[in-house]
């Protein structure tokens, strides 16, 4: 749970850099997003699923899309990294939306509501 409070966290401060032009301060950011991305799965062995974890069963009963889910949001993170290094602030946008989405969409998928 405290590696997704950090992430949130993170992607309210990229949020922040990317309106007020800081657009390196955004890739150590995005590396921690997309560093927790790869590990994700590993966090959620049968059985974890107690209080207080917010998981949804569906974690379990659909690991493969869980797995994919939790790469999908690795490889948009791993383009918001690139993208914060090339300083476009188009390219930056688009990354950080596209990330947001994929937060959004394993929520609504495999967390309890």
């Amino acid at each position: 749970m405290d590696f997704f409070k950090r992430s949130k966290d993170n992607m309210k401060a990229i949020n922040m850099h990317l309106r007020g032009g800081d657009y390196r301060a955004i890739v150590p950011l995005a590396e921690d997003i997309r560093d927790w991305a790869s590990k994700m799965p590993d966090y959620f062995p049968q059985g974890s699923d107690g209080k207080p974890s917010e998981a949804a069963p569906e974690i379990w009963t659909d690991f493969d899309g869980f797995t994919q889910a939790a790469k999908d949001h690795y490889e948009a993170a791993d383009t918001l990294v690139s993208a914060a290094k090339s300083g476009d602030a188009g390219d930056i946008a688009k990354a950080f939306k596209a990330t947001a989405a994929t937060c959004k969409s394993c929520h609504k998928s495999y967390r309890l509501k």
